[in-house]
């Protein structure tokens, strides 16, 4: 199973509550100073969301992103209808800089 990483459009914080498992049963890697954190299910690997908190080249970086291949459904259980509505973007990690917006189209060779 791959990812498909969603911007909530927050930190998180006030858009996301993982009910199950809670945080502390997951597993987490972090690097770059732990500023960039995964999160993924301890028993499969899989990823479940990441947190990007800190500052790079002077700017400072708040973002949250989940993958919604592994969510069931709302806490309230109404159908999850936005994502049909997601629009798939590409990052290029291949090449030898750091990529500075996602694209529309995929990557020549395939994604990473």
């Amino acid at each position: 199973m791959g990812t498909m990483l969603t911007d909530p459009g927050d930190d998180g914080s006030s858009t996301f509550t993982l009910l199950t498992p809670g945080e502390k049963d997951l597993g987490m890697y972090a690097f770059d100073t732990e500023r960039v954190r995964w999160f993924f299910c301890p028993k499969c690997s899989i990823t479940l969301y990441n947190r990007v908190h800190g500052v790079f080249e002077g700017v400072e970086v708040r973002t949250f992103r989940v993958n919604v291949l592994t969510l069931d459904e709302r806490a309230d259980g109404s159908p999850m209808e936005d994502l049909k509505n997601l629009k798939i973007k590409y990052w290029d990690f291949k090449g030898a800089e750091l990529p500075k917006a996602p694209l529309d189209e995929p990557v020549n060779g395939g994604v990473w």
